[in-house]
């Protein structure tokens, strides 16, 4: 399929047709994670550019090259987005103390590692991320050992590991239940990474 698939868009490079024109949000997200499996890492928009399609189309389709990456289950690479997971952890740090009162950042443990955040009363953990990559699953066997739940707080949906102690708590969730509490401010912050981490001039909300 992926020869077949390759052999198609070399054609319609020879015939000198626009290859983004022609290519779907499926399409572009295969190409992507067709590079990261030739390079064993994501793509830079600037090996993009050599190559067709280049980022643009990306951007066109998705709303930004971070948003892409995201969506085809990559990591991206670091620089701005690290700066907006930064901000987006420290937001779910805010929203987990108006949920469940006490709480501990950045717990540490040997045997498990250290889980963004731990509501030991209720005895689960909490991840901030992005949204779901591909690199989950040791998470999930370290932090779901004696019976601990956990859960990920994604600005947006990407790949589900599945797992019967797992959860995805997505921002537009969590959104609606800072808005039930009284908290519209925490609410409007989780709409603006949703709508941020599109935008590719992407900035750091505080």
């Amino acid at each position: 399929m992926r020869k077949l698939f390759g052999n198609w868009t070399n054609a319609l490079r020879e015939a000198k047709i626009p290859v983004r024109k022609y290519l779907s949000q499926e399409d572009l997200i295969r190409i992507l994670q067709d590079i990261y499996l030739e390079l064993n890492r994501t793509p830079t928009r600037e090996e993009l550019r050599k190559r067709k399609p280049t980022h643009t189309p990306f951007i066109e389709k998705f709303g930004s090259y971070t948003a892409a990456c995201l969506r085809a289950g990559l990591i991206p690479n670091y620089g701005r987005n690290n700066n907006v997971w930064k901000a987006w952890q420290k937001h779910c740090e805010d929203m987990a103390r108006i949920l469940y009162g006490k709480i501990e950042i950045q717990f540490k443990n040997k045997d498990i590692g250290i889980p963004d955040i731990y509501v030991q009363n209720q005895s689960f953990f909490i991840e901030a991320k992005t949204c779901g990559y591909r690199d989950f699953k040791q998470q999930i066997e370290r932090y779901c050992s004696n019976d601990h739940r956990l859960e990920f707080w994604c600005i947006f949906k990407g790949i589900e590991t599945k797992h019967d102690m797992v959860s995805y708590i997505y921002a537009k969730d969590l959104a609606k239940k800072m808005k039930s509490l009284g908290r519209q401010d925490l609410a409007v912050k989780c709409q603006q990474f949703i709508r941020n981490i599109f935008n590719e001039e992407q900035r750091t909300l505080v």
